[in-house]
């Protein structure tokens, strides 16, 4: 296929194709498909889980690519994306061997196929074509500027803490308050079967680290408030702390309240060189199911209580004493239909058949499309 075929290739070479391989390495952490929106001003990579939890987004500018051409015929274009995150990062997985990888995008016409062209230190050329879907831009809708409360931080020292915690801790409490930073974990085991007894003495611990503010970049709680606590999962949470461990950046934690998502960024060094691309993750928090119940309740309980009702945490299919949910964030995509009610969000439609990626095959099924949850109020910028 003649180069005029493609609508964007792009060059990626150096430090910045290991930065690549980081990003996509993430973003297999959080979902399993990874969407790509290329404009005539760089790349957008976006990755969500399929529970609605957990959004992470990669802006990459202009000079993030050592080459970046668009096609004259598709000026003032945009095309979105889906690829299997499995496939993706496995062609990225061993970036070490190689100078350079090009990225050519050939969307409409005759064929439409993602063609991947890797130059090897050794002079070996390899080249992969694969398939995808288009779909519409993936949107999760966050606003800074509502955050009252902002922490500046070394990655590392977050991931000391994290480390202390004990092995199936899902979930970490982040506590602000007036003189210093709390991570800790919640115990509740009283859910567990006969069968976890096992499991559910082990994760059993209550670990708290303290971190004082002295020791942060940044630490500013909001005004009168006093502080705030909110918990989240812990896997996403890892995820972007070893992307920015390895990045070389600082993580920037924006908080507006509690029960409302928590907000991370990649932050650059003070002197350092203003960085080629930009990096958020957004996660839904966990609030209490008890307290939610009797916010919605219309008038006094009858003969019996009712028993607590799941609103779309993993863990809360058998009531406990300590009910949860997760404070969904909202995501707004075109065409998109809500397949729940309240928090309790969901994907519909078809999953993956046919000849697959890689092989000219592709998705099968009707597209999937989520659901819409209360959360932030404004666009990504």
């Amino acid at each position: 296929m003649e180069d005029s075929a493609f609508t964007v290739q792009c060059c990626v070479d150096g430090p910045e194709l290991r930065s690549l391989s980081k990003m996509l390495a993430c973003c297999d952490r959080v979902g399993k498909e990874v969407y790509l929106q290329a404009t005539e001003t760089g790349i957008v990579l976006r990755s969500l889980n399929l529970s609605q939890s957990a959004f992470v987004v990669f802006n990459l500018k202009l000079d993030f690519f050592a080459d970046f051409l668009w096609n004259p015929h598709d000026q003032g274009r945009s095309v979105s994306i889906k690829l299997f995150l499995k496939n993706v990062v496995s062609v990225f997985k061993n970036v070490a061997a190689l100078e350079k990888a090009w990225l050519q995008l050939a969307c409409g016409g005759g064929e439409s196929y993602l063609r991947i062209q890797q130059f090897c230190k050794n002079g070996t050329r390899k080249k992969f074509d694969l398939a995808f879907e288009e779909e519409t831009p993936l949107q999760a809708v966050y606003q800074r500027d509502a955050c009252a409360h902002r922490v500046t931080a070394e990655p590392v020292l977050l991931t000391n803490c994290l480390g202390h915690f004990p092995p199936g801790v899902s979930e970490v409490t982040l506590q602000l308050e007036p003189t210093q930073l709390v991570l800790k974990n919640e115990v509740d085991a009283a859910g567990a079967t006969q069968d976890e007894g096992q499991r559910a003495e082990k994760v059993a611990v209550r670990t708290e680290m303290q971190v004082q503010a002295e020791d942060l970049q940044r630490y500013e709680v909001g005004a009168g408030s006093g502080g705030v606590t909110v918990s989240f999962s812990q896997r996403e949470f890892k995820a972007v702390l070893s992307l920015l461990k390895e990045l070389e950046m600082l993580v920037s934690i924006w908080i507006e309240a509690a029960a409302r998502p928590i907000i991370f960024a990649a932050e650059q060094r003070d002197g350092a060189a203003p960085a080629p691309f930009a990096v958020d993750c957004v996660l839904a928090t966990v609030v209490d199911a008890a307290d939610d119940l009797l916010d919605d309740m219309d008038e006094p309980f009858g003969e019996a209580p009712p028993q607590p009702q799941s609103h779309g945490h993993p863990a809360a299919a058998e009531p406990s004493h300590q009910q949860q949910q997760y404070q969904q964030q909202q995501y707004q995509q075109p065409g998109a239909t809500p397949t729940g009610s309240g928090s309790s969000t969901g994907y519909t439609g078809g999953g993956y058949g046919g000849g697959g990626y890689g092989g000219g095959g592709g998705y099968g099924g009707a597209p999937q499309s989520q659901g819409y949850a209360p959360g932030m109020s404004q666009p990504i910028h």
